[in-house]
């Protein structure tokens, strides 16, 4: 009879090696996907780190998928993966250029190619193909990241939440240096950044922003310990606090007009998921944590109105030339491009190519500052079903969190949805998913909406 049970026992024990090794790796690699990816720029010798680095992690996370059933709270994402793939992959196959130059909207990178004496070729529906492959390998350390969340279990995930908070903290120290010492100071991690703002680890104040603002729902879970797994301690609750309180500070340094606009509903949202489900002293200890917070808000916020203000007043998106007037120039073009779209990573050339030569100087937009819209110029109709397929996604699994009773499943879940929600609301204003390290970090709270391995065999959603 002993000798029956052995293999299972030995079974168990490879199993909790196997998924300790994959947090392990999905640790390391979130670390350096969130310290190097800072920027968006695809060329950049840091990101391509990052997508040899993450490698193995998906070549373990893919072995460990491949060798049990797939259960049916992958089968949804696993689609849209591929689907975002499949969409890339078409842009980059080669066709005959008679081909090509019908198609919608390449009418005038056709006549280009004749006035300059290019010999007519095969080329691939992606008007930048070099950059369209550039976007399909960033996509690599983001699914790496996703694929091995949702093969870990909740305790596992629940400690990952501590690598994007702990560098939140680096970075906001980073980001106070910066500005201690002025705008030509050597802590600036990249050429082109924001030299006036606390911009931390990144090249703009809003992606420093969407870090923060980001991480407010991943320290709320540590106000929220599972008292049938862990003691209630005031360690954690203290960190969390610290966290919180940090970050509202910061956020109104930092002085980002969407990361201001966002802090509200961040703050609100991280409230409810410390008091959902709570009764008597959970309770009274998220009353007591908004009542903290909101009086460090409306201090924060009082001693720091005078820039916040020149920010929403310097800069008007409604004058000509802002993000609303380049909005309504990316819709115009992605209707050219229909229904293939223009190539992911071409956004670049086709907004020139379309913009208001009045409206011409010497900066550049470099995105669209809403990403659903450059999804749409760049991949057209099928991005956009992706898009909405994984709206459809989110909110079923959002709603199913919410609606389930406290667990740590549940809670991972619900704070997953907070940080997926704002990053989305962010991204109608500005690019945030386009840098390696909030990609990441989406990646990372889209894998806490699906159900963890030890939910599997009592659920089946």
């Amino acid at each position: 009879m002993n000798m029956r049970w052995q293999p299972q026992k030995r079974r168990s024990s490879r199993s909790i090696s196997g998924s300790n090794l994959l947090a392990a790796l999905t640790g390391v690699v979130m670390t350096i996907a969130i310290v190097l990816g800072g920027a968006s720029r695809s060329n950049l010798l840091p990101l391509q780190i990052v997508e040899i680095a993450c490698l193995p992690l998906l070549a373990y996370a893919l072995w460990r998928m491949l060798n049990e059933p797939l259960p049916g709270r992958l089968k949804a994402p696993l689609v849209l993966l591929g689907a975002m793939y499949a969409i890339l992959i078409v842009q980059l196959i080669p066709m005959p250029d008679v081909l090509w130059a019908k198609l919608p909207g390449h009418a005038w990178p056709a006549e280009v190619r004749r006035m300059t004496g290019v010999t007519p070729g095969w080329s691939p529906i992606s008007l930048l193909p070099s950059e369209t492959l550039s976007h399909l390998l960033a996509l690599l350390p983001p699914t790496a990241i996703f694929l091995a969340v949702c093969g870990l279990k909740s305790e596992q995930r629940r400690w990952l939440t501590l690598i994007p908070l702990l560098i939140a903290v680096f970075s906001v120290m980073l980001g106070a240096a910066q500005v201690a010492q002025g705008s030509e100071s050597n802590l600036y991690l990249y050429e082109h950044a924001n030299t006036d703002s606390a911009v931390g680890i990144f090249v703009n104040r809003n992606h420093q922003a969407a870090l923060l603002i980001a991480c407010l729902p991943l320290a709320a879970l540590w106000l929220k310990l599972d008292r049938h797994q862990t003691r209630q301690t005031l360690v954690p609750a203290a960190f969390a606090m610290g966290i919180f309180l940090m970050e509202i500070v910061a956020l109104v340094v930092v002085k980002s007009r969407a990361g201001v606009l966002l802090l509200v509903p961040a703050i609100v949202a991280s409230l409810l998921l410390v008091w959902r489900n709570e009764r008597g002293e959970g309770r009274r200890g998220a009353t007591l944590l908004g009542g903290v917070v909101a009086v460090t808000l409306i201090v924060a916020v009082a001693a720091g109105i005078g820039p916040i203000l020149d920010r929403f007043t310097s800069a008007n998106d409604l004058e000509e030339g802002g993000r609303f007037t380049a909005a309504v120039t990316t819709a115009k073009a992605a209707m050219e491009y229909l229904p293939f779209g223009s190539g992911s990573g071409t956004f670049v050339p086709v907004f020139a190519a379309h913009e208001n030569v009045d409206l011409m100087g010497p900066k550049y937009w470099n995105h669209a500052h809403n990403e659903f819209l450059e999804i749409f110029l760049e991949t057209g109709l099928a991005g956009l079903a992706a898009l909405i397929g994984f709206l459809i996604w989110i909110c079923r699994r959002a709603f199913l969190a919410w609606a389930a009773p406290t667990s740590p499943a549940a809670n991972l879940a619900c704070a997953g949805s907070i940080v997926v929600g704002l990053l989305l609301l962010h991204s109608t204003v500005d690019f945030p998913l386009r840098t390696m390290a909030m990609a990441s970090i989406f990646a990372f709270a889209c894998g806490l909406l699906v159900s963890p391995r030890e939910a599997t065999s009592r659920s089946k959603r």
